[in-house]
């Protein structure tokens, strides 16, 4: 509209004319944005983290006494049950370590928010939209603990759960448990702006919307950990086809085949998986990345750096912050 405004003006006035009605229209954004409460309405179900409702009424509360024109309301759905959504608004499914699928009515209410809000799902909130299939060929985030879950029941759904909070279009998906402070922190980022975000991370100290969260570190026998055992027993330039058939008196064939049937996995991608858990064990550890480099096989660091950020999806120096924090 301003450009079809801009194009009657005449050219020696057009852009003295453009910058008053940019003023005007910043001016009125920024009005319109801190005189519209923020409708957020929780889908609080039975296993879902009770403190959720809380946590978001005190830092919502306390936003709306350091920023200047933040209003909102806050409803749940135990108390304040809801056929339909509000235009703009936003839906809440927290946290929760048994995850189930929606209700029908849950379902009717989700697909409401979809249409004319967003919808925000939490940790493992996540699964309940995965079994709407309105997660499909998206790429979301969840808790580490859902992630076999994601692969084995929803295949069309793209996890990526290195990261904290990952949104597309109108559906926000968070990872841990905690994951709710960095959505509050994002719909005062997203509803009052960076400087409004910026005042109340100051304020209660927080961390903001983080990028990744913190790493997973399991320690399971499985399979696959018998056979990176017998891994162990190698040099890392060793570690090829070649010489561990030789070592067990093997044609290659013979030891593809052997590790297939006995460990169900090719060799190709048993050593990318053995070199994948023995760098995050060193850096575990504390090892420098030039020596967890050699230790593992690269032929130098910027190797070991690149094949890191293209399987953690994150440079290496971030992740071993990230440890700092386990």
């Amino acid at each position: 509209m301003l450009g079809a405004f801009n194009a009657f003006i005449p050219t020696p006035f057009s852009m003295h004319f453009r910058k008053i009605l940019t003023k005007k229209a910043l001016a009125y954004t920024t009005y319109s944005m801190q005189n519209t409460p923020i409708d957020l309405h929780i889908l609080d179900f039975k296993g879902s983290l009770q403190s959720v409702p809380f946590t978001f009424k005190d830092h919502f509360e306390i936003a709306q006494k350091i920023i200047s024109g933040f209003e909102f309301r806050l409803s749940l759905e135990s108390e304040t049950p809801r056929k339909s959504a509000r235009k703009g608004a936003y839906l809440l499914i927290p946290p929760t370590l048994a995850p189930s699928p929606p209700t029908k009515r849950e379902a009717s209410l989700i697909k409401s928010y979809l249409s004319k809000g967003k919808v925000i799902a939490c940790c493992g909130g996540v699964i309940k939209l995965a079994h709407l299939g309105v997660l499909d060929d998206k790429e979301v985030t969840s808790h580490w603990m859902f992630q076999e879950s994601l692969k084995r029941n929803f295949p069309r759904v793209r996890p990526s759960l290195h990261k904290t909070l990952v949104q597309d279009q109108n559906i926000i998906t968070t990872g841990g448990i905690q994951s709710y402070l960095d959505v509050i922190c994002f719909i005062v980022k997203s509803t009052m702006g960076t400087a409004a975000a910026r005042k109340y991370n100051q304020f209660v100290q927080g961390y903001g919307v983080r990028d990744f969260q913190i790493p997973t570190i399991e320690k399971k026998e499985t399979e696959l950990e018998k056979l990176f055992k017998v891994f162990d027993r190698y040099r890392s330039e060793e570690l090829h086809l070649k010489f561990m058939a030789n070592e067990h008196n093997m044609s290659t064939r013979s030891f593809q085949r052997h590790i297939k049937l006995n460990y169900k996995i090719n060799l190709r991608k048993a050593l990318k998986e053995y070199r994948i858990q023995k760098i995050k064990s060193l850096l575990e550890k504390g090892f420098p990345i030039k020596q967890i480099s050699h230790e593992v096989g690269f032929q130098d660091d910027v190797s070991l750096r690149r094949f890191f950020k293209q399987e953690f999806k994150m440079p290496i120096s971030e992740y071993r912050k990230l440890l700092q924090l386990i």
